[in-house]
Formats: C-alpha cells, structure tokens, sequence
C-alpha cells in the first residue's frame, strides 16, 4: 500500500458533542434502514460551515492528545473541505407508540437486583488532524457489586468490547478495505455513535443491545448495526442463541412467519432456504449477509438479524437489522 503517494496533508476534526445532541436523536423502528444520527447530520452540515474558519482557534484553545494508528498519521493539513453528507429530517412526533429502534424495546429488570448498571462512555475526537473527520461516542453499561470481582470484570469486559466493536474495527485494528477507504477519499470519515439499552436483568442473565450508526471511510460508507450481549453475572459466561434454544423446524417456521409479519412482507427472507435458516441461527452468518442476534425482554425471547446485504442485491429489502419473537 503506498499510502504516502496518495494523500496530502491535513486534518480537520467536529467534535461530537457539536453535532450529535442526545436528547434530540430518534432512534429508528427496528426494520428501518433510512441513515440516522437525525440531528447529527443536521448539525454536522451547520458546524462545518460555520466552523471551518474557526477550526485553528478551536484547535488551540481545546487540544487533546491521543494516541492514533499508522495508517491516519499520513493526514496532515488541506484546510476547508465540505462534507457530502445525507439529510435527514427529524420528525415531529415523541409518542411513545412511535419510539424507534432500540428505544422501542419494552425492557424487563427485576427489582432488587444484587448488583447495579450504570453507565460509561468512550469518547474521541483527533482534532490534529484537518481533512479528515474522526468521531467515536460509545456508550455501554457497567456493572458493580458483583461478589467475585473477577467475574465482575469479565462481565464489564464483554460489556463494552461488545459496544466498542465498531471502533476496533475501524480504527483500531481497521481492515485492509477500511485503510483503502481513508486513503481513496477525499475527505475521510471514520464516525461511530453508539448506544445501548438494557433489556432484561436478574441475579442469572443480563440481556443488553446494542445501536451504532457509523461512517466506516467516508460519507458514502453509512452502516447502521445491532449487537446484543447476553452474559451471566454469576460466572461471566456469554450465551449464544443455540446455548438457550432448540432451533427446530417449528421454531424456525414460527418464527420466520413473526419476522415476515414485523416486516410486513411475506418474501422476506424467501432467498434462504430452511437448513440455511437454521446455520444462521447456530451462528453462521453465510459470509458477514446474516448476523444473528437475540436479547431477552419483557415479552420473551426476540431474535433477529443485523442484516449486510452486497450492494444492489435484489434481496435487500431495505432493513438494517430486523427482530421477532421466537
């Protein structure tokens, strides 16, 4: 890779907190696809314009110093690029019918629990750097008083490599497809907003999902995810969805008929046969297409897809990530 030939140099660096204002961000329904750090990228396309003759004054009054990976120390100063970013409009409406995404799951906690969940935050902005736009805010949930501080540990571990996977995937430890974005770009972006909600807690299982919308190189590269961890705090052992279910026939017809029924389309799906059906729910993903999920909650277990279709598949019907019960 002869990354030196072909950038320039340069960095310019939004803070997240100037884009990205949590209590204005909608989620979206859990079949949505459509790109959403809704105010996000609204204010993204205002602090840039309004910013960009700032950014050396900003630099010096807020200079922080981390420590970066090879790969995006080759980007030194082309002040006053524009980002092509998505709009996106927010809506209206704050129903609780019409709450999105991960909001929209209805959680279940057991009273006096013998330990308690609160919650820490991974937060980077480069700001050495001008042509290149690099923004991670990750928040994911600690636990505390567990009575073996081992497993507590390893709990907590689980907890957040499961919310921090974007950002190690793209930053990191990024993939050769990932460095070959950053350096093909004219504006480099590597972004990750991610949240989490705790769905089911009791003394044996706690159940917790992920949301992370990401830039992964550029403008262009959006992808929005979902992760669960579901992990026992007596002995810090995760569970895959074949270590709960006994993924049958039957279950599998009911529960495609649920996703199909979420949807609204009876050809959901319809690409994969049943035996194929059954490798993604033992884990098998055929090729990163079908990543299976599952969280527990108030009415069950729900089980889903991150879904990660090649561009222009027929197949791709439009959704994100999609779950049901099973």
């Amino acid at each position: 890779m002869t990354a030196e030939e072909q950038v320039v140099n340069g960095i310019r660096s939004v803070p997240l907190e100037m884009y990205v204002i949590p209590g204005l961000v909608r989620p979206v329904k859990k079949k949505s696809k459509k790109p959403i750090i809704i105010v996000s990228i609204i204010c993204m396309v205002i602090v840039i314009g309004l910013f960009v003759g700032e950014v050396k004054l900003l630099k010096s009054i807020q200079k922080n110093i981390y420590d970066v990976p090879d790969i995006y120390e080759e980007f030194a100063e082309e002040p006053n690029h524009e980002y092509d970013l998505p709009n996106e409009e927010k809506e209206d409406s704050t129903d609780e019918e019409n709450l999105q995404g991960i909001e929209s799951i209805p959680e279940k906690i057991e009273e006096n629990l013998s330990y308690e969940i609160t919650e820490d935050t991974y937060s980077f902005s480069d700001r050495e750097k001008e042509s290149m736009l690099i923004e991670f805010n990750v928040t994911y949930p600690v636990v505390h008083g567990l009575p073996d501080t081992d497993i507590e540990e390893k709990v907590n571990k689980a907890l957040k490599n499961c919310a921090m996977q974007t950002v190690n995937e793209i930053y990191n430890n990024p993939s050769n497809t990932i460095k070959e974005r950053v350096i093909s770009e004219k504006n480099p972006m590597l972004i990750s907003y991610a949240k989490y909600k705790v769905c089911y807690a009791s003394d044996d299982l706690i159940s917790i999902a992920y949301e992370d919308y990401n830039y992964e190189g550029g403008s262009q590269y959006y992808s929005q995810h979902l992760r669960t961890c579901n992990i026992n705090p007596k002995t810090g052992e995760t569970y895959q969805l074949k270590d709960l279910v006994d993924i049958n026939d039957e279950v599998i017809d009911q529960w495609l008929q649920n996703m199909r029924d979420e949807t609204k389309n009876d050809s959901f799906l319809s690409e994969l046969s049943k035996e194929e059906i059954k490798k993604t729910l033992e884990g098998d993903s055929l090729d990163g297409v079908y990543i299976v999920n599952y969280y527990m909650d108030e009415e069950g277990v729900q089980v889903g897809y991150d879904l990660n279709y090649k561009k222009d598949d027929s197949h791709d019907l439009g959704f994100s990530w999609v779950t049901a019960k099973m």
